[in-house]
């Protein structure tokens, strides 16, 4: 199925690389690795509810999912303090964050314009 939503398409894709990501982390970190995969498929539900709620609602999503983003950008620098991916990896992952929280920031200001 083809997304419209261009937001939404590169969320799935991120979720698609964590997936496989996650799979390499120990038994011990199981928590952390179900928050995390819990938090990113959080982010890609409070995104189609942004999106199909009314602009005061709508704003307030928005806060919620750029703090999501943030806490997923804390979860991949743990992984990688713990030595479970590499620097490349982590670099890679945190800029398709960057890229995600710039398009959801972007929402945010013509949001506010309407």
């Amino acid at each position: 199925m083809q997304e419209k939503f261009i937001i939404v398409r590169e969320i799935k894709k991120f979720i698609k690389s964590i997936e496989e990501m996650i799979i390499n982390l120990p038994r011990k970190e199981r928590v952390m690795k179900d928050r995390f995969m819990n938090d990113t498929l959080d982010l890609l539900e409070m995104i189609y509810i942004a999106n199909h709620n009314d602009i005061e609602n709508r704003k307030e999503i928005q806060i919620k999912i750029l703090s999501k983003i943030g806490m997923l950008d804390y979860y991949i620098e743990r992984i990688y303090n713990n030595h479970y991916i590499s620097e490349r990896v982590c670099f890679e992952k945190t800029n398709e964050l960057l890229k995600i929280n710039k398009m959801v920031v972007k929402w945010v200001r013509e949001s506010k314009s309407e």
